[in-house]
């Protein structure tokens, strides 16, 4: 009974819209990216990869692009992912993450130093979880979870159970 009861609630939680990546991959183009950045978004690509899911990244010149603009304040945020199709239980054709340069990050953008308000914030852990959303993943509650919609400066946050149990939902291994 409780093991159906927690099926239940990953279910509600997980599946909001039904939409997926076919066949559980998705291709990212980093080539605007400066070489260091690139480096961090495949390490926070390999975080997903290896969460023990069916679904994988992999870096291909494709469509679906992460890429860093200065967007000022931006209403606070430090990145924004929109995938396409936007209709319900559609299979995906598109990503795209922008990264905000207007905020400092830790390792610091070549060209854009990014406003110096203390401790910049962790570009692995940024990228990670504008990754999550790319996998249709929303925020989570749970605090200590990545795909928690708040972070702290300085702060590095890896995958947590709530995390590894929302990719493992959307994607069966």
């Amino acid at each position: 009974m409780i093991s159906v009861l927690i099926l239940l609630l990953v279910n509600l939680w997980y599946e909001v819209d039904g939409r997926r990546w076919a066949y559980a991959g998705c291709g990212l183009n980093l080539t605007t990216l400066p070489p260091m950045w690139q480096d961090i978004v495949r390490q926070a690509m390999q975080t997903w990869n290896g969460a023990g899911s069916t679904f994988h990244f992999d870096e291909e010149a494709g469509q679906n692009s992460v890429v860093c603009f200065n967007q000022g304040r931006w209403n606070g945020r430090l990145g924004l992912t929109q995938s396409v199709p936007q209709t319900r239980d559609a299979l995906l054709r598109r990503a795209n993450t922008v990264l905000n340069t207007f905020w400092q990050f830790d390792p610091p953008h070549p060209d854009e130093v990014g406003a110096q308000y203390g401790v910049p914030y962790d570009l692995q852990t940024v990228v990670a979880h504008e990754l999550g959303h790319m996998l249709v993943l929303k925020h989570s509650t749970d605090e200590g979870a990545l795909m928690h919609p708040v972070l702290p400066s300085g702060l590095q946050k890896g995958l947590s159970q709530d995390d590894v149990d929302g990719i493992r939902y959307l994607y069966r291994s």
